[in-house]
């Protein structure tokens, strides 16, 4: 799911990614003892961040707050059940417009990881 970012003016989130090259994701891992070589896999990590997003139950007919046209960004809302999401009301300080804007998890790509699994069980 695409979501879209809060910027007003001046004010803009920016969030850093760091991904995997797409030939590396699913090889073998470098620089790993022999002997587990063939057992890991490069695999794309993630961080979750909170973030000031466009909530998705809101009508989308009121002002953008003097930002223009609406940046829609690749962050993925994948919020677990753990993570709450909290609606940005009137009555919050620093309010973005009533409950057009929410502060919620996204899924930001942190980097690339190195997995190793088991070896199979010899029956």
């Amino acid at each position: 799911m695409y979501v879209v970012l809060f910027r007003n003016g001046d004010i803009r989130q920016r969030f850093y990614e760091y991904s995997c090259k797409e030939s590396v994701v699913g090889k073998p891992c470098r620089f790993l003892n022999r002997r587990l070589h063939n057992q890991s896999r490069c695999v794309q990590k993630f961080s979750y961040s909170y973030a000031i997003v466009r909530n998705p139950g809101a009508s989308t007919s009121s002002a953008e707050f003097g930002s223009g046209e609406p940046q829609r960004h690749h962050y993925h809302r994948h919020r677990p059940s753990h993570l709450p999401a909290l609606p940005l009301t009137t009555s919050t300080p620093n309010s973005f417009g009533g409950s057009e804007w929410m502060l919620d998890y996204i899924r930001v790509r942190s980097g690339c990881g190195c997995e190793v699994m088991p070896k199979p069980k010899k029956k």
